[in-house]
């Protein structure tokens, strides 16, 4: 064999052992390791955040406010003020803020140290969606899908003050991913699309359909296989949920496997390879291995609790936690329509997942 030849074969096979790593002795399993109640009202709750310097996960708590439970103790460390209504967090550890957005379309603004809160800036009539740190830009994006016509913001993370703003082309955006470099994902459940955009102007580069994808949901950007990962909801009959993984440049489909109903968040190992996705209609986590950026295959489903849809994570001990409550779903009316969920009070309960040893 000549010996560049050989040196390709070798090189090959160790870009694919990054990816597989130790042989195959046993496939990834979560266990349940702490269940942490706190009081709560009737209401529901937001996204959440892990803070891997202070061991700190926040909590958009919605009426409740903005809880920072402390993960090594097992217990909530703070509430901060004036916080009601939020429904997400970024942090933004090297402009020491802590920015969460909320349903009255104000932007609460804090010291990430201190938590002490600086402001609450108002930016848009309506309730804010998702919001992001976009670091090409060194500002926070956050989208307005429920404005009057879809909009989004760029955010002076020092202030909180709100910079550029424009109209969102596309539909009602349902969530957004970025890549770091300057290209955002933004998933339109409702038209069954995925969006590429440019960070700079919010323009739309690309629309694609992401194969069987009904309705997109979560996504996430995985900096590491360069693939663009998409959790799929099917809400209308004949429809199947399922996760997507996409090539970011072409829009073009790699892989593509059933998951549970009602996916909420995904999280990504960055180790491990292992992606995990929050199924809440089925109380479930799919467990989906990355053999390498184009090959990926489903471990195992594991049962969680009724609602738990919304997913942090402990990169360095590969810790998972979700939230839920006890809740009670009224019955369709006349209309067939079911009424909103209503939420026990003081059943609000923190779940973190361990890997199995």
């Amino acid at each position: 064999m000549p010996r560049h030849n050989f040196a390709i074969r070798f090189l090959a096979c160790a870009a694919l052992a990054g990816w597989l790593g130790p042989a195959r002795a046993a496939e990834p399993d979560l266990l349940l390791d702490k269940a942490v109640t706190l009081p709560s009202t009737d209401t529901g709750w937001g996204g959440l955040a892990f803070d891997q310097a202070g061991n700190r996960l926040f909590l958009a708590r919605g009426a409740d406010g903005l809880t920072v439970f402390s993960t090594a103790d097992q217990k909530p460390a703070a509430t901060l003020d004036n916080s009601k209504g939020v429904t997400g967090v970024v942090l933004v550890p090297d402009a020491d803020r802590l920015l969460a957005p909320a349903g009255d379309g104000t932007m609460l603004v804090a010291e990430l140290s201190t938590l002490k809160v600086l402001d609450r800036v108002k930016v848009d009539e309506g309730a804010l969606g998702p919001a992001f740190y976009e670091p090409s830009l060194k500002q926070v994006l956050v989208l307005a899908p429920n404005a009057k016509v879809p909009g989004w913001y760029a955010i002076d993370p020092a202030s909180g003050k709100p910079g550029a703003h424009g109209a969102f082309e596309g539909g009602k955006p349902g969530g957004l991913a970025m890549d770091g470099k300057g290209k955002l994902f933004v998933p339109v459940p409702e038209a069954g699309l995925i969006l590429r955009l440019a960070a700079a102007d919010m323009k739309v580069e690309q629309s694609w359909k992401a194969g069987d994808c009904a309705e997109p949901r979560s996504v996430q950007y995985d900096r590491q296989a360069e693939r663009l990962l998409v959790a799929c909801v099917a809400d209308k009959p004949g429809d199947k949920p399922v996760f997507v993984a996409m090539d970011p440049a072409s829009g073009k489909v790699v892989a593509t496997l059933p998951i549970g109903r009602g996916a909420g968040g995904m999280v990504v190992a960055e180790r491990s390879h292992l992606i995990v996705i929050a199924n809440g209609e089925d109380a479930s986590f799919t467990l989906i291995q990355q053999d390498s950026p184009d090959v990926y295959r489903v471990v195992a489903t594991i049962g969680t609790r009724p609602r738990l849809r919304n997913l942090a994570m402990d990169q360095a001990t590969r810790r998972i936690f979700g939230v839920t409550a006890d809740y009670t779903q009224p019955a369709a009316g006349a209309d067939g329509k079911l009424p909103p969920v209503i939420y026990h009070p003081d059943s609000f309960t923190v779940l973190t997942y361990v890997p199995k040893k």
